[in-house]
């Protein structure tokens, strides 16, 4: 604009031509200025409106757009780093809100999206500086006490997680994830006793029941141990089983499970069994409503007294907003009977969990195949379809009941329907 008037300025013409340019360089200059902000107001939104139905690689394309007409737009920049992190470019994503926290250090939504991007690549201790630092000049931002807390709590520091989330109840007593965190970061005790009862119900043999007892420990922060002894009657049979894992954690979001049992068998359940299983967690953005996703993969081995069974089993967890969570697995066994061909079968089950209220969850299952290769009579050749449904119960002081039902149906004409229920303490 100054440019502007100086070139009228060096122009050899009358007073009153001066003032016609000027007029006209005045009119020229606001009009630009409001397609501009008109510009930028339709730009935001489309991008807004974009990112709001997941559609990032397009509003991405508007964001660089946009940036390419005008670089130094901050708005535009904190978008595009939005954007980045969404899509799981977080180095990208972290570089480019560390340039715009230098030149707006006291934008609090530039530090809290900061924080978010080290949180989900799991550098909780460099995300929890910020988030102090932007709490304390924003005490009354709810949103930074929350992550503030959550952080907290993923590095194991409980009790000042705990003292977080009390500070966002007192300011807004309705909030649920503040009511939900505040329960989840309670310490629990190191150990768990668990015991309970199942019932087979078969139409095609006498009933059948188990009873089940077993103590699992946290030995550290990444070690878990488990014990348990179940007797089963079967068949008039009457057989135990002792078996023994442990869980050890691989990093933040990784773990490993390892474990086995012997029995005396009397020919219905696996005289000997060893497994392992591998689980790696992953932060989800971009696939609508699943926060994290967990790939699982499960072998197996089984040595009855007339059968060998490897079962090789991969599946995956999603975690959906409100603490809902699906698994899926399925299964392929190769089985080999004593007198007979080995045999691949396959087999697939999922599950469907979900809080009713804070106390009260429940889930849903659906399986196709030989589920359950534990037992004698759930290996060989027949087809089925099971069905079934839960409920568990958190009690007070870490006390906890849990309960299904589920009915199975199998080729030639043969089902199954089982219940049980167990119970479990922590101290």
């Amino acid at each position: 604009m100054n440019r502007a008037f100086q070139f009228i300025r060096r122009q050899n013409c009358r007073p009153r031509a001066r003032f016609v340019l000027a007029v006209l360089v005045v009119c020229l200059w606001s009009s630009a200025a409001g397609l501009s902000q008109e510009n930028g107001a339709s730009w935001s939104e489309q991008v807004r409106a974009l990112a709001g139905t997941n559609r990032f690689t397009e509003a991405k394309q508007v964001v660089t757009r946009w940036m390419e007409a005008y670089p130094a737009d901050l708005d535009a920049r904190t978008w595009n780093a939005r954007l980045l992190s969404w899509t799981n470019h977080w180095s990208e994503a972290e570089a480019e809100y560390r340039e715009l926290v230098k030149l707006a250090p006291e934008d609090p939504d530039l530090q809290l999206g900061l924080a978010d991007v080290l949180n989900w690549q799991k550098r909780y201790g460099e995300a929890l500086p910020v988030l102090e630092q932007t709490c304390s000049a924003n005490p009354a931002r709810h949103d930074c006490q929350l992550k503030r807390a959550r952080t907290l709590q993923n590095l194991g520091r409980n009790r000042e997680a705990q003292q977080a989330y009390r500070q966002v109840l007192a300011q807004d007593a309705s909030s649920a994830e503040a009511k939900a965190g505040l329960e989840q970061s309670r310490e629990l005790g190191r150990h768990e006793i668990r015991i309970g009862s199942d019932v087979d119900l078969l139409n095609f043999a006498q009933n059948g029941s188990a009873v089940t007892a077993g103590i699992r420990s946290r030995l550290n922060s990444r070690v878990h141990s488990a014990f348990s002894a179940t007797q089963y009657d079967r068949f008039g049979e009457r057989a135990m089983r002792f078996g023994t894992e442990s869980t050890v954690r691989l990093g933040s979001s990784a773990n490993l499970t390892m474990g086995g049992a012997a029995a005396q068998d009397r020919g219905v359940i696996p005289r000997n069994e060893a497994f392992f299983e591998l689980g790696k967690g992953f932060q989800s953005r971009g696939l609508g409503p699943v926060r994290g996703v967990e790939l699982t993969y499960q072998q197996r081995w089984l040595w009855y007294r007339d059968a060998r069974v490897l079962a090789l089993s991969p599946g995956a967890i999603l975690y959906l907003p409100k603490d809902w969570t699906w698994l899926f697995r399925v299964s392929a066994a190769r089985s080999h009977l004593t007198g007979s061909s080995i045999q691949w079968q396959p087999s697939g089950w999922t599950k469907l969990s979900f809080p009713i209220t804070r106390h009260i969850g429940s889930h849903l299952l659906f399986g196709s195949g030989t589920e359950n290769f534990g037992l004698l009579d759930q290996i060989g050749r027949f087809s089925a379809r099971t069905w079934g449904s839960g409920l568990n119960f958190r009690l007070a002081s870490g006390q906890e009941i849990n309960t299904y039902g589920s009915f199975q149906s199998r080729s030639q004409g043969r089902s199954q329907t089982s219940f049980g229920v167990n119970y479990g303490i922590r101290f």
